[in-house]
């Protein structure tokens, strides 16, 4: 089953040491994350080893009690829940079964699961956050590491959730992790990237074009974690376009709005249990939202809108969707979801620039109208002037979508027209 769960927000851990970004008081980002949660905020990342519990190591900052408290209060205020990373290259397991102690205390049941450290197959080598271990460390190594932790945890806080092991690329590790530690987690994670950012091919056309390693990899991880028992499934809790924080004047285009929609559906349907969309916050070409250490929301970009478009989507099962267009050639995607309450929605997207598509929908169910909501914007390559039923979502999280026209169905069948540059969100009733 789909809901707004399966679509999260990955960030850095290290935003939690700045005391104006997760706090209550940003009333900014507060409702920026009530609309399009509540979901699983995923607090880690590559700067989770950044920073030590309560100054264990000297690395860049220190996480502090305090700092967790406000972090609480924020996900309260906002109805989210925590996946809530410990640093796992410079740590020791009684300094992780404090930690994991006071933020289990803290967050309560909010708190949905703990994870060890980030990419953790990349360690052996210098980039992108590599280095924290020696070339010779290989799996069997992390793995004893990970044990020592959990152990620890475990006995620390006896009904923890874990997830893991969070890795990257090659998912070699991933699927060894799955049948040495599958009755452990509740969840089996891996990351998604398209492609390096700074490779020259990295670019709007191969964005939002199908990725054969995708379908693969989520096909056999999947099937993974169903073979050891993972009953949570899997999870991506790391994605977005192109690594190494995106490509220039790609990933923050209106056309990553195509791609987080697209991204989202292909996972579901090859039986993903959720996403998590990384979110640098602080303005690196892939971040849906641009916010300043001090917490100040700069900029909503373009995959937000996508993202705030799908939480409106997300309410029961997604389903193989068929349409009929008499123009073959039209980049026209289609979506469907089956809602719990017997209903349909169905999400149209149309890239190309130049035609407006006519396309027959077949809901397979009896209708009496279709609700649209209008994701458009001027160009792929633009960065701003995208809408959402002619509104703007302003960095203050304020948005009110006007109402467009319903469109009628009959006999279980609508014609949709789509146009350029075009995703549409209709809604039976």
């Amino acid at each position: 089953m789909l809901s707004r769960n399966y679509l999260g927000l990955s960030m850095e851990g290290v935003a939690m040491t700045f005391p104006d970004y997760f706090s209550p008081a940003n009333r900014d980002l507060v409702q920026l994350f009530k609309l399009m949660g509540p979901s699983i905020l995923r607090l880690g990342a590559g700067s989770v080893e950044e920073i030590t519990w309560k100054g264990f190591s000297p690395v860049k900052r220190t996480l502090d009690p305090a700092m967790i408290d406000r972090t609480a209060n924020f996900v309260a205020e906002t109805g989210w829940t925590i996946v809530h990373g410990i640093n796992f290259a410079r740590n020791s397991p009684a300094n992780a079964a404090d930690e994991a102690a006071y933020v289990s205390q803290r967050y309560g049941d909010r708190l949905r699961a703990l994870e060890f450290g980030n990419e953790v197959n990349g360690y052996p080598s210098n980039v992108p956050f590599g280095g924290h271990r020696p070339t010779t460390w290989r799996y069997p190594d992390f793995l004893g590491e990970w044990h020592a932790l959990y152990e620890a945890v475990s006995r620390a806080v006896p009904r923890a959730r874990f997830v893991g092991p969070s890795t990257v690329g090659n998912y070699e590790w991933a699927q060894r992790f799955a049948g040495d530690a599958g009755s452990l987690i509740a969840e089996l994670t891996h990351h998604y990237y398209i492609d390096d950012g700074a490779k020259p091919t990295s670019t709007i056309e191969k964005m939002l074009a199908p990725d054969p390693f995708l379908e693969r990899m989520t096909t056999d991880l999947v099937q993974t974690a169903a073979s050891h028992g993972i009953r949570g499934g899997l999870v991506l809790n790391e994605a977005n376009n192109f690594y190494n924080y995106g490509s220039d004047a790609v990933s923050n285009t209106y056309a990553s709005a195509f791609w987080v929609i697209d991204f989202t559906f292909r996972t579901a349907l090859a039986g993903c249990r959720g996403i998590n969309i990384h979110c640098t916050g602080t303005g690196q070409g892939y971040a849906p939202l641009v916010i300043t250490t001090g917490g100040q929301v700069l900029e909503v970009r373009p995959e937000f809108y996508g993202m705030v478009l799908l939480s409106r989507a997300m309410e029961g099962r997604v389903v193989q969707t068929e349409v009929e267009t008499l123009n073959t050639e039209a980049p026209i995607r289609a979506y469907g979801i089956a809602r719990s309450d017997g209903g349909r929605n169905v999400v149209l997207t149309n890239t190309d620039a130049r035609s407006t598509v006519p396309v027959e929908l077949d809901l397979g169910i009896m209708a009496a109208e279709l609700d649209p909501l209008y994701l458009e914007g001027p160009s792929l390559a633009a960065t701003s002037g995208q809408t959402l039923n002619g509104s703007s979502i302003r960095t203050d999280g304020t948005f009110a979508p006007g109402r467009r026209e319903p469109l009628r169905v009959s006999g279980g069948r609508a014609v949709v027209s789509v146009p350029p540059l075009t995703a549409i969100l209709l809604k039976s009733r």
